[in-house]
């Protein structure tokens, strides 16, 4: 789980149903899924979230892919932002 202030949203994952759902934190209405194999780490990015799966892929709100073939990742996931 993991929340976007500035876009009032909340993001859950669930790595066995292979699945992301972004919520509306004001209405509790779902604006977005997506399916992804084991995603499970979540960190908010912008307007959006950026995830990570077990099949060791970064993937970011628009939908870029990197992949880590080297790296599995868990359910904890920190954004650290560039200084400005």
């Amino acid at each position: 789980v993991a929340a976007n202030p500035t876009a009032g949203t909340v993001a859950v994952t669930s790595p066995e149903g292979n699945s992301l759902a972004v919520i509306d934190a004001a209405s509790g209405d779902v604006v977005a899924t997506r399916a992804l194999v084991e995603v499970c780490g979540l960190a908010p990015d912008g307007t959006g979230f950026i995830a990570s799966t077990g099949a060791g892929e970064i993937v970011e709100d628009n939908g870029a892919r990197r992949s880590e073939p080297d790296y599995v990742w868990d359910n904890h996931m920190l954004r650290i932002a560039e200084p400005a």
